[in-house]
């Protein structure tokens, strides 16, 4: 398993979002043989038209919406590395023509409705709760744990999902495991990208490593 850092020089968007051959790349890849970048793994024929053609090119090669799931929030750790990884993915997505919709898996906590409130109802508040060590609450996190993977298999189900972005934290674990289960509406399985900004990664991030398609970090 090799890890390689991301961002450094050339970087022009975020930390998190590194320049490769003209076009944002949005990866550390983990296994090389699944390099891709999130717009390629959840829209690739589009992508492809849109490098060979240019826009109009790109719009031909389909007309649905890409949704991408933001999982993670509780505290703005998760969460202000997410809105930079969305913003760049909405610009880019624009530049190329391509119909996108965020979609955020956070929790109902005061940070995230203070810098969430403006998705409206594309802001998810999940019931998931952190796992801790105490027994009397085991219970609390298991229930949550079960409402939570219920709410994002039926969306799953209908389609509703191209990609999760899992942002790290026990609010990105629901979205993210589910998706290994279930297929996009293009075919093929709901490719997981999992962002760890941390030098040690997290008992969540852990947890969703042999889970992700590609993991991004800007640690060495």
């Amino acid at each position: 398993m090799k890890w390689v850092q991301l961002g450094g020089r050339g970087c022009e968007t975020a930390p998190w979002i590194a320049r490769g051959k003209g076009r944002d790349v949005m990866t550390t890849v983990v296994w090389p043989h699944r390099a891709k970048t999130v717009l390629d793994m959840t829209h690739g024929a589009r992508f492809d038209a849109q490098e060979r053609g240019g826009r109009g090119a790109a719009a031909a090669a389909g007309t649905r919406t890409l949704r991408v799931v933001m999982a993670g929030g509780g505290t703005g750790g998760h969460l202000y590395p997410g809105l930079a990884v969305a913003a760049a993915l909405e610009a880019r997505a624009a530049a190329l023509g391509v119909d996108l919709e965020i979609v955020w898996a956070a929790t109902p906590r005061a940070v995230d409705r203070r810098l969430l409130s403006g998705f409206g109802e594309r802001y998810i508040q999940q019931p998931v709760q952190p796992l801790v060590k105490s027994v009397k609450k085991l219970w609390d996190f298991w229930t949550g744990w079960r409402a939570s993977c219920a709410l994002w298999a039926a969306r799953m189900a209908r389609g509703d999902v191209d990609c999760v972005v899992a942002l790290g934290g026990y609010a990105a674990g629901p979205a993210a495991f589910v998706a290994g289960k279930h297929s996009r509406a293009g075919g093929g399985r709901i490719p997981v990208v999992l962002l760890n900004p941390d030098a040690l990664p997290g008992l969540a991030n852990r947890f969703l490593l042999k889970r992700a398609d590609v993991v991004v970090t800007q640690w060495p």
